[in-house]
């Protein structure tokens, strides 16, 4: 990959919390055993344990639609932060699965939740989470306080049940928080996103859009593409996660030492490892779900805040690194103090 250019945020991160947080994954849990016969694969499930990490993962069931997952882990969300849909001033919601190509599924979940505010959708692949909470952080100093964020995708259902490769790694599952000003000094600290277009088509969704519409024959193989060798994304996403955690570490005037709690996108184990590797963050420090979750793409990074919240691993004054690199190609991190 080309040396990637990274610029400095155009306004400041401060004076923002995650005030409550929520997740959901689907009741259908697959493991490994069950994936292999039931699709007849010709993969190992030790194999899929040892070199990707996962031991099982959720696919939706047949009546759940994106919004119905973004609902669940929202009502969780907002139950912790004990506040009321109607309080909420503003809802992002980022997928790569919407329910529909038109309205937005965001539309749906303001319904589902009885909220009367702005609803809107966001599309930047695995980084849509992190490009959600820059643009709630800059709605809130535009002067807005409550905004509910959520990372959701149903990817089962856009991978082949033939493919190999992604069939075992992409699940399904919802994580969600409310982002709310503070005038504390926890929160949020700097946040550094990027984009590199030309690389938009090393992986990509071929169906359903302006250039291969869904038609009544769909071919499986619109599904899920990569155009590079897995070995080069493999690559790709380390280079780029390191990267965007030391310099948002370097603005932020802080060591990997520093970090007490890493959150990376949970692409699969073997990345997560080698980007703390880089980063000379212990492996201990990692809040790894990816075990039992798979690879689910927005909710990722909100999810595994969540597990972390629910496992008690944060304190007061932790500092949390969150990064994630995907599609397109982009990516994005984040310093957190925990409050």
């Amino acid at each position: 990959m080309d040396r990637i250019s990274l610029r400095d945020s155009p306004i400041p991160i401060t004076d923002v919390i995650m005030k409550g947080s929520g997740g959901y994954i689907p009741s259908n849990i697959v493991t490994n055993d069950d994936l292999v016969k039931r699709y007849k694969l010709k993969t190992d499930p030790k194999w899929i344990s040892e070199h990707l990490g996962i031991e099982k993962r959720s696919f939706a069931l047949e009546d759940e639609q994106t919004s119905d997952l973004a609902f669940k882990a929202s009502q969780i969300a907002l139950d912790r932060a004990n506040i009321s849909a109607k309080q909420l001033d503003w809802i992002i919601l980022c997928t790569t699965t919407p329910d529909h190509p038109t309205p937005a599924t965001a539309a749906r979940l303001q319904y589902l939740l009885k909220a009367d505010c702005p609803a809107e959708d966001k599309q930047v692949a695995c980084s849509g989470f992190m490009f959600g909470i820059y643009h709630a952080i800059s709605l809130i100093h535009s002067g807005l306080n409550k905004i509910l964020i959520v990372g959701v995708d149903i990817k089962s259902r856009f991978v082949s049940k033939t493919d190999e490769r992604f069939l075992p790694i992409f699940a399904d599952g919802a994580g969600a928080i409310i982002l709310e000003k503070s005038n504390t000094s926890f929160g949020f600290k700097n946040i550094q996103l990027w984009t590199d277009g030309k690389y938009f088509k090393n992986i990509y969704t071929n169906l359903g859009g302006s250039v291969h519409p869904i038609s009544n024959e769909v071919n499986q193989e619109q599904g899920i593409q990569i155009s590079v060798t897995g070995k080069e994304i493999y690559e790709d996403a380390v280079f780029a996660m390191v990267k965007l955690s030391e310099k948002v570490l370097k603005d932020s005037n802080l060591s990997s030492e520093d970090i007490d709690h890493f959150i990376p996108h949970q692409a699969n184990f073997k990345i997560m490892k080698q980007v703390a590797l880089s980063l000379s963050i212990p492996i201990e420090k990692v809040i790894n779900t990816i075990q039992f979750s798979g690879n689910i793409v927005n909710a990722t990074l909100p999810f595994a805040y969540f597990y972390g919240i629910q496992s008690n691993r944060f304190k007061k004054g932790d500092k949390l690194l969150f990064v994630t690199a995907g599609g397109g190609y982009s990516g994005g991190a984040a310093i957190y103090i925990h409050q």
